[in-house]
């Protein structure tokens, strides 16, 4: 009989198709280069149930001794639903890492489901202010924070154009691409120079968004980038004056801890992880609910205040260095190499 596969982490891994690069795929593919650990991924199907088919049919033929699924909401639990109903069969043990910034709503829309999965699993999440969350509901959860390569995004700040925004997501309703361009315009009139960066794929809204600039008189003052490989986006946090955050939910911010690592000062939506890792005024700017004139104020605080946006941005970067990838390795190696981590 062929001999099982020790580790298979199931999730998003979708470059090819988005061309962002998902945490659970940087990762494995780190430890494959440096380690020569090679760990069996599923799925590359973007179609989600493609990707149903798929992580069964994998998980069934190489019967992985353990199982780390990247859980979200919504349809996405599919996922997670089908791995762990899949393991049955293998004897697989399943660790969910809880990614979703929604997923708390979404369990207190589909409280059985979750629990029926979560409760049976050792969890991991590297959302502080999803395990605040869930810390009533006796779910096993770990903390454990994503990695950030800070070699691949340095402090750098000698290119900059201060009247510069930038804003990296998709474009997609969560995270609210129109803030960035009312915005724009809102500060026209103080600031004609500045301009405005949109990186990210199109989820829907892209054309919206371009009529919006056309409509508010600053489509000449936007640069569509599009999908930019994730190596790359160094070029972009180094060289803006701001980087703007405008999501409604949270649950880790990986490109926000990209971008303090570069040295950019932050304006940020204070939703879901910011307010567990970031402090206002220290080192982030925070928004509530997405308000325009609190953006204007942010955005001219810093652009007045050099001085003290510099601070902000050195105690960013210092911020950002807790997530270095030597020190989450560790805890994954630790993680992966402990046969007694279950319930």
């Amino acid at each position: 009989m062929k001999p099982r596969t020790q580790f298979l982490f199931v999730g998003n891994f979708l470059q090819k198709h988005r061309g962002s690069i998902g945490i659970a795929q940087k990762m494995t593919t780190w430890l494959r280069e440096e380690d020569g650990i090679t760990i069996p991924v599923v799925s590359e199907h973007e179609n989600i149930y493609s990707r149903f088919i798929d992580i069964v049919k994998t998980i069934l033929v190489l019967r992985p001794k353990r199982i780390f699924v990247d859980t979200y909401s919504g349809k996405a639990f599919i996922i997670t639903l089908a791995t762990f109903c899949t393991s049955w069969f293998t004897r697989s043990r399943v660790n969910c890492v809880l990614r979703g910034g929604k997923l708390f709503e979404f369990f207190q829309e589909y409280p059985r489901i979750v629990k029926f999965v979560l409760k049976k699993c050792t969890c991991y999440s590297p959302s502080l202010f999803l395990i605040d969350k869930f810390k009533n509901q006796n779910f096993n959860i770990k903390y454990l924070p994503n990695p950030v390569r800070l070699e691949k995004f340095e402090f750098v700040r000698e290119n900059v154009n201060l009247f510069s925004l930038l804003w990296v997501r998709g474009f997609d309703p969560i995270y609210n691409p129109e803030v960035p361009i009312k915005l724009l315009a809102s500060l026209k009139t103080k600031y004609p120079s500045i301009t405005l960066t949109m990186i990210g794929p199109d989820r829907g809204l892209l054309n919206n968004c371009k009529k919006l600039a056309t409509e508010l008189g600053v489509i000449d003052d936007v640069s569509f980038v599009g999908s930019v490989p994730n190596e790359k986006l160094y070029t972009y946090y180094q060289t803006h004056g701001i980087y703007l955050n405008t999501t409604s939910y949270e649950s880790f911010g990986q490109a926000v801890i990209e971008a303090a690592s570069c040295g950019i000062p932050i304006i940020s939506n204070n939703v879901g992880e910011i307010p567990y890792l970031w402090e206002d005024k220290v080192n982030i700017l925070t928004v509530e609910g997405n308000d325009l004139d609190s953006y204007v104020t942010s955005v001219e605080f810093l652009l007045e205040n050099n001085d003290k946006a510099k601070r902000m941005a050195l105690s960013a970067r210092t911020v950002a260095e807790q997530f270095q990838w030597g020190t989450i390795k560790s805890d994954w190696m630790k993680i992966i190499s402990n046969s007694n981590d279950h319930k």
